[in-house]
């Protein structure tokens, strides 16, 4: 039972949710597989998990408050709450999320409303409510007069000594993981309708050499907008507090890539960490380049 079977049969509650449709099956399978990779969390959990053991240490998991800061799907609230966290809240912009309350409702008693849809400034949520907020690749969504208040915002409703956790795609990473290709955007934005005109056309195998500037838009101002860590690094510290760059000890350690996007390069990815994990060059190696991947950190609230 994989992360990938967890992911495709949540998919399958949510349709079955929002048809009203029954999908008691399903949640059970779902709630199996999510038990079971609690004992041996995928990479895309590892680090929640690790927190939510410091934090079970001073209290019970089902007084554990906890924010999904753009959660998206509403998956990973969900799987915390099937493994027992049910002071779990989501917040999300654009997204309709009746049926994510529809099954806290149904499956775990819970008549309040938990999730939320926002403008992407403001958290609806009180001066230190939570032990725990997770932002999984959601900040290189947000937009010049969003990001600054997403990370204020973060650090008013987070409780002192509480847990935030970070993952968040930067401007340095060769890939770029939404419009699956590579470099484009680290060129300069005046070429980038160009590039994109000519890539998206042999992509689909048609003349989309005119709406390049439309991607163009798309993946560098609009839907996407890549800072540098040391933007990102500096807003956790200015807002929430000290924090912990785990990107080394990610590249440092053996992998399980089946919680990757097939459509990622594995292959590659799967090269660099048998240079990573090479005896004596390795470890320098992941210090000189760990810029060129996806930022992790867990900060805790002064």
């Amino acid at each position: 039972m994989s992360f990938n079977n967890l992911k495709k049969i949540y998919s399958l509650i949510t349709e079955k949710v929002k048809n009203n449709e029954c999908y008691t099956k399903e949640w059970k399978n779902f709630c199996a597989i999510a038990k079971n990779l609690e004992k041996n969390p995928p990479t895309a959990f590892e680090e929640i998990h690790n927190v939510l053991n410091r934090l079970k240490k001073k209290m019970n998991k089902k007084n554990i408050f906890i924010l999904d800061h753009g959660c998206g799907s509403g998956m990973t609230v969900i799987y915390l709450a099937a493994l027992g966290y049910t002071k779990v809240h989501g917040i999300n912009v654009n997204f309709d999320v009746a049926y994510l309350n529809k099954i806290l409702k149904e499956k775990f008693k819970i008549n309040k409303k938990k999730f939320f849809t926002t403008d992407g400034k403001k958290v609806p949520f009180k001066d230190e409510y939570f032990d725990f907020i997770i932002s999984a690749q959601v900040v290189e969504h947000l937009r010049e007069d969003e990001v600054f208040l997403y990370y204020k915002e973060e650090g008013r409703v987070l409780k002192k000594k509480g847990f935030a956790y970070h993952e968040v795609p930067h401007k340095y990473i060769p890939f770029e993981s939404h419009s699956r290709l590579w470099i484009i955007h680290l060129f300069p934005y005046f070429i980038k309708p160009i590039l994109y005109g000519v890539i998206m056309s042999v992509r689909k195998k048609e003349n989309l050499f005119f709406k390049g500037s439309y991607y163009a838009k798309y993946f560098s101002k609009n839907f996407l907008i890549l800072r540098s860590p040391s933007f990102h690094k500096k807003m956790i510290k200015e807002n929430i507090g000290n924090f912990e760059d785990l990107t080394v000890k990610r590249l440092s350690k053996k992998t399980d890539f089946s919680s990757y996007d097939n459509d990622s390069p594995l292959g590659l990815r799967k090269l660099i960490q048998k240079i990573f994990l090479f005896p004596l060059i390795g470890r320098p190696l992941v210090f000189i380049f760990k810029n060129l991947f996806i930022l992790q950190t867990i900060s805790i609230k002064n």
